[in-house]
């Protein structure tokens, strides 16, 4: 299986930064499985979530993960688990764990709370 992250294109002492956001899919509602978990709020339908990582360095997609239910958090996908579980229950396949030291990343309001992600807003 390839890799999906892609840090091994950058020089031992380049800074990696990077935006990451969320982007729900809109999709038919699932017959055999019909869920709340699946509605997206902003769209109001039944969605997918994935997670894409650009490098602002390179102009390269540099991560993609999902699919994810469309009522999960940002931050969730990104972290790889909620607040309330304990970090062993977390899943340490998502970028939050996968991101050399010293990585910084850029998001919205979805990742208020995560130390290594710079906020963004617009006045």
């Amino acid at each position: 299986k390839d890799m999906k992250i892609r840090f091994e294109d950058f020089d031992d002492d380049d800074i990696i930064i990077f935006t990451v956001d969320g982007v729900n899919f809109i999709t038919e509602e699932f017959r055999m499985d019909p869920h709340g978990k699946w509605f997206d709020h902003k769209s109001k339908s039944s969605g997918l979530k994935y997670e894409f990582a650009v490098s602002l360095k390179k102009s390269a997609l540099i991560w993609i993960n999902g699919p994810f239910p469309a009522s999960r958090h940002d931050s969730t996908v990104f972290r790889g688990g909620r607040k309330d579980m304990k970090i062993e229950d977390w899943d340490h396949d998502a970028l939050y764990w996968k991101m050399p030291k010293g990585t910084k990343g850029i998001g919205d309001s979805g990742y208020v709370g995560i130390e290594n992600i710079i906020i963004y807003r617009e006045e």
